[in-house]
């Protein structure tokens, strides 16, 4: 009698496949028939994406006090304060750190707050991924952003470096822009 239906062997697949998944949720038909028509209307509708405002002066004072006596390419960036909110916020809430099985009938939950953070390289991006940065102390996850940028620059990500992200920043800080709505097709 095959068992590749269960859940005890649909999780063992899944962890196979990807070490990052500790667990699968299968979808019963109400959330596969939502899974299905949130899928076709992303296809034939435009985003909508919720904007807030949020006062940070006294974050980028902190951040100006942190940076004083280094070096430019050693001080840190606004990015590493985002990513580590980020995962503290998505390790209280499995729904934010779960991708949809292959077989689309499933969630798979990934095991850890990781970040997947993007990088624009001319016309393409890369996106490495800051693991398990919910425990980290912020001087590692600060020093993981400024390592995995300048690698993405360089070229130089290995596939480990891109697996595996619950979620992704997109910081357009350094843009004129302010608030967008990402199309992903």
């Amino acid at each position: 009698m095959k068992d590749e239906g269960t859940p005890r062997a649909m999780v063992a697949a899944a962890i196979a496949a990807d070490e990052d998944v500790a667990g699968v949720m299968r979808m019963n038909d109400a959330r596969k028939l939502v899974a299905a028509m949130t899928a076709r209307s992303s296809l034939q509708t435009a985003s909508v994406t919720q904007h807030m405002e949020t006062d940070i002066t006294e974050l980028e004072a902190l951040r100006k006090h942190i940076n004083a006596d280094r070096q430019r390419q050693d001080q840190v960036p606004m990015t590493a304060f985002y990513v580590k909110a980020m995962a503290a916020c998505i390790r209280e809430k499995d729904r934010f750190r779960m991708r949809l099985a292959e077989g689309e009938d499933a969630f798979l939950l990934i095991e850890g707050a990781h970040i997947g953070l993007q990088v624009v390289l001319g016309d393409a991006m890369a996106t490495p991924v800051i693991r398990d940065a919910d425990l980290k102390p912020f001087s590692q996850v600060a020093e993981e952003v400024i390592l995995l940028t300048d690698k993405a620059k360089r070229g130089g990500l290995t596939r480990r470096d891109v697996r595996g992200g619950a979620l992704t920043l997109i910081d357009k800080s350094g843009s004129a822009i302010h608030t967008f709505t990402p199309i992903i097709p």
